[in-house]
Formats: C-alpha cells, structure tokens, sequence
C-alpha cells in the first residue's frame, strides 16, 4: 500500500510600500519612492519595463502583496526574468521603503461612518456598498443651540 507524504504549503511573503509614501514618475526616466530627497529611493528600470509600469508595480505594493503576484506583474508588463523584481523587492527592504509581512490572522478593518444626507452622501454609500465595505450613517442628532434645533426642524436636509 502506497503512503503520501503531503508536506504544507509554504505561504509566500507579502511585501508592501508605507501607502503615505507616493511613488512619483521622474522627468530622467527613474521613479521616485518618497518625498523626502534625504530618504527616497530612485529606482531606474530593469530591461524591458518601462518607468511608467514599474511606477503601477510599486503602487501595487501600497497593500500587501506577495511576490509571486508581483513577479506576474512584471512579467505580463514585458519583463524577461523574474529574479529581477526579487532584486528590486529586496533592494527597497534594504532601503527601508518596504517591509517584508506574513499573512496572519485578518485585522480588524476600518470602520466608515459617513456624516450628513445629500447627493454626496449617497454616492459615497452607494460606491462603499459596491467595494463590500460595511458602512454606516451616522444618525441624525438634534443640535443643542436653540437657533439651530429652528434652523433643523424648518431645514433637515442641510444637516
């Protein structure tokens, strides 16, 4: 009788950017990750990508990604060698404008409470229902001052 041997899965890492920290197209053909000219990498493009879509890769890395999904990225984008955006990945971690994660257990996500009724309210609860984010509004409270309990009750739609 055969026995198997099922090993796990390894899970690879995620790396990603600080999402504060833009990724900005230079006039010489380099990108740009940082504000700050003391701490931000210029990163020139490997063969075969263009600053353009090395620009969307690093964007991508705003939320946790893991390589192998960057490496397909890269490749779909015309790159070669894959090995190449390890090199890069590894380059940035070095730097310190990315970080190298595991996937562990979810975190709690961001709560949205939108404030007010209007066209711009609905929209916005319109868009967060389509993206699946649970969301909110926040009840409409009667105001304290006497002046603006008057100008709630004769006027609601402008809270």
């Amino acid at each position: 009788m055969a026995q198997f041997l099922v090993m796990p899965r390894a899970i690879p890492p995620l790396y990603s950017l600080d999402p504060a920290m833009p990724v900005l197209l230079r006039p010489d053909g380099a990108v740009q990750v940082g504000w700050d000219p003391r701490r931000a990498v210029l990163v020139h493009p490997p063969g075969g990508l263009s600053a353009s879509s090395v620009a969307a890769l690093l964007r991508s890395m705003r939320s946790p990604t893991p390589i192998t999904e960057l490496q397909r990225q890269a490749v779909s984008q015309g790159l070669v060698d894959g090995e190449e955006v390890v090199n890069l990945v590894r380059q940035l971690v070095g730097a310190g404008v990315a970080i190298r994660g595991h996937r562990g257990c979810p975190g709690r996500t961001a709560s949205i409470r939108i404030h007010g009724r209007g066209p711009l309210s609905d929209l916005l609860m319109q868009a967060l229902r389509c993206s699946g984010r649970g969301s909110g509004r926040a009840a409409n409270r009667m105001p304290r001052s006497a002046a603006a309990r008057w100008i709630w009750w004769c006027c609601p739609t402008i809270w």
